[in-house]
């Protein structure tokens, strides 16, 4: 119920937007450095609050592009070149269809961004922000919507900068953290001694042991072998898991 309400919420609020009703969610990138790994995070975002948008960038109407360390124009120009099978069983490029990008819309920064959660009024003595922040961390979320309903209705809708609980945080899960980090490293060096570089996780939600394996079978690639290609030309390798 509670993910059907926020879904309902984010369409009431969101009504006026342009182009927002023919979308099916709303992604977003980030880059950061975690444990001296670079990480690339794709999420989806709930939304944005306006008056967080530095001024510069508020008069902007016409779609931006922003270059960062991340290089976006880069990742644009090999992700036009790229093709996507019809069949996800088939990887032939003679069976493939160009992928069409449309540009739209303007530059968002990261610091406006929000996520939402509605909760029933009965819900209110329960901490959602501490349960919530480990996804806020990973995806470098400074801003917390928590809308709560009676009936159906909103009433009382709490807007909160979570940058600083963010902090917090970090500093108290750093066992945690580091030993995430550890696993993850694990995880990559496991990946990197297979002969394709592709791993198959699996971990129960009431077991303590997480299964590594070399997938059977046919496995489809993340990125599509022109996309893969053109990022191994600029990289010099790629982790396609």
């Amino acid at each position: 119920m509670s993910k059907d309400m926020d879904t309902r919420f984010q369409r009431h609020t969101q009504c006026g937007v342009r182009g927002v009703w023919n979308s099916e969610s709303h992604q977003r990138l980030i880059k950061f450095e975690f444990a001296n790994m670079n990480f690339l995070v794709r999420f989806e975002a709930d939304g944005y609050l306006p008056d967080l948008i530095p001024g510069n960038l508020k008069t902007q109407e016409e779609p931006v592009h922003i270059k960062s360390h991340m290089e976006p124009e880069d990742l644009l120009s090999s992700i036009k070149a790229a093709s996507i099978s019809i069949d996800p069983s088939e990887t032939s490029e003679q069976e493939a269809i160009d992928l069409k990008i449309s540009k739209g819309g303007r530059y968002i920064p990261q610091c406006a961004i929000f996520d939402l959660k509605t909760r029933s009024v009965k819900k209110e003595h329960i901490d959602t922000l501490s349960e919530e922040m480990g996804r806020l961390w990973i995806r470098q979320i400074p801003n917390f919507i928590l809308a709560y309903h009676k009936s159906g209705k909103f009433d009382d809708i709490r807007v909160q900068d979570v940058r600083e609980n963010m902090k917090q945080w970090e500093e108290s899960e750093q066992p945690d953290l580091q030993r995430f980090a550890t696993l993850l490293q694990t995880i990559i060096s496991f990946a990197r001694s297979t002969e394709n570089e592709r791993l198959e996780l699996e971990h129960g939600a009431d077991e303590e042991v997480l299964n590594i394996r070399v997938p059977g079978g046919i496995v489809n690639s993340v990125l599509p072998p022109a996309l893969a290609d053109r990022w191994n030309a600029r990289s010099g390798s790629v982790t396609n898991s």
